[in-house]
């Protein structure tokens, strides 16, 4: 993000609209997740999460692999393809959640 926020659309900004140092990020993500009343878990699990959704919703790789930002599918399968396991049960909710132009069917 560092290197090419100037290019990247970011969904978390700080309140000032700059993008957020790593530092700066994580304790804003620690207080939140604390706020919200969630376990903390690293925000690069953020990225795993939306793979698997996109997965479980049926969104084909190629575009899976230009949302990610990956050269070709091998990351996607080896890193976040087992996280789809058990999301079966949650398909539709998370479907009504993204809304209905999030892909697949």
């Amino acid at each position: 993000m560092a290197q090419n926020h100037q290019d990247a659309i970011l969904v978390f900004l700080r309140k000032n609209g700059k993008p957020f140092r790593n530092r700066e990020f994580r304790k804003a993500w620690e207080k939140a997740c604390a706020a919200a009343g969630v376990p903390y878990v690293v925000p690069y699990s953020l990225r795993h999460s939306f793979v698997a959704y996109c997965e479980l919703m049926g969104i084909d790789k190629p575009r899976i692999i230009g949302l990610m930002g990956h050269a070709d599918k091998s990351m996607i399968d080896s890193r976040y393809g087992k996280y789809v396991n058990g999301l079966e049960r949650d398909r539709r909710a998370i479907k009504e959640f993204f809304g209905e132009d999030f892909g697949g069917e």
